[in-house]
């Protein structure tokens, strides 16, 4: 037992801790615990073994170490009887979020574009931050005619309401 332990330690970093090293090291806590049913030093090496398979058989890995951890330092000071996996299982604490899905598409030039538009025009919409990336690069010869005449209707519509605005002084 203490042969393995010492094989383990010189394969990994300190800092790095597996399952295995986890239950482990808080069974053997465990043990100097002197719990009702605690199994024999001969056995432990088997319990030890049977807890870690059925921990991943709960879809655990060395990941998830930090959480067992936890649950068997919640759990410790509490108990009269040797732990169970079941209840080792029930004390985890929940797993941290998934981080979000990677993006299915890399971004564009006029991604960056327009998120640097919004952020300099705060009143400004999606939608004139794109019409601003097209004039920039003197894409707007390409658009289709629907598109352009959407963008003339607007231009038309604020010198319309300049014009007003000059002729009524603005009430």
């Amino acid at each position: 037992m203490e042969n393995q332990a010492s094989y383990n330690a010189q394969q990994r970093p300190s800092d790095v801790r597996t399952l295995y090293d986890t239950v482990q090291q808080q069974l053997f806590k465990m043990v100097a615990r002197n719990l009702d049913f605690s199994p024999t030093p001969e056995d432990l090496p088997s319990v030890i073994q049977v807890m870690i398979e059925d921990l991943e058989t709960r879809g655990l890995s060395d990941c998830d170490s930090y959480r067992v951890d936890q649950a068997f330092n919640v759990l410790g000071p509490h108990l009269q009887k040797w732990p169970t996996s079941r209840i080792v299982i029930e004390a985890l604490p929940p797993s941290p979020p998934k981080k979000n899905a990677k993006m299915l598409i890399a971004p564009t030039p006029m991604d960056s574009y327009v998120d640097d538009y919004l952020s300099n025009n705060p009143m400004a919409t999606k939608r004139d931050a794109c019409m601003a990336f097209l004039k920039d690069k003197q894409l707007l010869k390409r658009l289709p005619d629907s598109l352009r005449d959407v963008e003339n209707e607007n231009e038309s519509e604020a010198e319309r309401k300049a014009i007003q605005d000059e002729v009524t002084g603005g009430i």
